[in-house]
């Protein structure tokens, strides 16, 4: 996520964090299968442990625990524990995370997403005993990008704590388990923390699975390289599937971020290439500004419908149940911003949900499920402009719908 990305990000949290609470306090008890926006205190019941790393990322947070798992099979003993700030914007979850995990912990790293704001409290707290001497402390950007509201935060040096981030903002499992081992010489002593390995930042992930017609509409699939990585690819796999089955041509792309000068050239290069007739993306944010006279940025460029689509960051149980539909956090994500760059939002397709507990890290592994008739829904719409685009002008039979809101006297 760019630093423009965060800004975008902080400003709608003002604007819409609040929706859906009511203030009361409840204390919930950490159990899997239960995704939950870290609105209600919770205790993870997460035992102590010399590391714990802090990620607002499920991908990252998986891919630790893979990492872990493989050192610990090459015989590593590093005792670890991972958990997702988002189960920790409460105070109260925050109190007990420190007093039950975090009292005796040797080093803490957190990756913060979204600058010092998104998660004050917990900062707040962490700092002040990392200033103590309880722990060592490394706050981390969530992006590859530098983040000036971190600094002064770290207690661990400066070159550590960048050799640390540079580990992770270059993702993939190699530099997850270099991470895993920097972090174990660093409480050794050693403080000379490999360097990272790198990993392309976009490309083609998969073309169609079957053979369709040579004339069949191409269809482009944008998505972040995290969900490759982690093998978080239930939803794109599912697109690529149904699309196919609809005689469409499928071309997933996967990218770091659609503002990244390197990565935005090389998604401008395949999509020219590939000549789509219709984009889906799922990635979040805006890479136009507000107020901008030539909006709608790199997937605009071609000239041919933008359809945005969800990969929501809850559960199921929970966008069914509450009267909002998605959280505030993916309204402001994939719903919101996005309609700057003039993406036409389609719909949720995938919700989060635990796959298995991971006993060593003790930290639920999360993964998008995709839902198959949402999907089929969102295929559908693609092969309905596909359907149009084939169609003469002199036979396209087109209706406008415009939304007539009412203005605050007629209210």
């Amino acid at each position: 996520m760019e630093r423009n990305e965060r800004n975008d990000l902080s400003s709608l949290y003002g604007q819409i964090a609040q929706i859906g609470e009511d203030g009361d306090l409840h204390l919930l008890v950490a159990k899997t299968g239960v995704i939950d926006d870290g609105s209600e205190a919770r205790d993870l019941q997460q035992s102590q442990a010399d590391v714990v790393v802090l990620s607002a990322a499920d991908t990252e947070l998986a891919l630790l625990a893979a990492a872990h798992s493989a050192r610990q099979q090459a015989g590593e003993t590093l005792n670890i524990r991972l958990a997702n700030i988002i189960h920790l914007k409460h105070h109260l979850s925050v109190d007990l995370y420190i007093e039950k995990t975090l009292s005796r912990a040797k080093l803490v790293i957190v990756r913060l997403l979204g600058g010092k704001g998104y998660w004050p409290y917990g900062i707040e707290r962490l700092a002040e005993l990392a200033t103590t001497g309880t722990f060592e402390l490394a706050v981390l950007p969530g992006d590859d990008k530098p983040d000036a509201s971190l600094a002064g935060l770290s207690t661990v040096p400066e070159d550590i704590c960048y050799a640390f981030w540079q580990l992770l903002s270059e993702g993939g499992s190699h530099n997850a388990e270099l991470f895993l081992k920097g972090i174990a010489q660093h409480l050794a002593g050693d403080d000379n923390i490999p360097a990272p390995r790198p990993v392309l930042r976009a490309g083609i992930y998969k073309h169609a699975t079957t053979i369709v017609a040579s004339d069949a509409p191409t269809v482009c699939i944008v998505f972040y390289r995290a969900l490759m990585q982690s093998g978080d690819l239930a939803s794109v796999d599912r697109l690529i599937h149904d699309l196919t089955n609809e005689g469409l041509k499928p071309l997933a792309l996967y990218t770091v971020s659609l503002r990244d000068p390197v990565c935005s050239e090389t998604v401008r290069r395949l999509l020219r290439d590939a000549s789509p007739s219709v984009i889906l993306n799922t990635t979040a944010f805006a890479t136009s500004k507000p107020g901008q006279l030539a909006a709608g940025g790199l997937l605009a460029e071609l000239g041919v419908p933008v359809l945005q689509v969800v990969l929501s960051s809850g559960s199921k149980s929970a966008w069914h149940c509450g009267t909002n539909g998605l959280s505030a956090r993916d309204i402001a994500m994939h719903v919101a911003l996005p309609e700057i760059d003039g993406r036409l939002l389609t719909r949720a397709i995938s919700f989060k949900a635990d796959s298995r507990y991971d006993v060593n890290t003790e930290y639920a592994i999360v993964r998008s499920v995709a839902v198959p008739d949402r999907v089929a829904h969102v295929v559908k719409q693609v092969k309905s402009w596909c359907t149009l685009q084939r169609t003469p002008r002199s036979k396209r039979k087109i209706a406008l719908i415009l939304a007539n809101y009412p203005n605050r006297d007629a209210r």
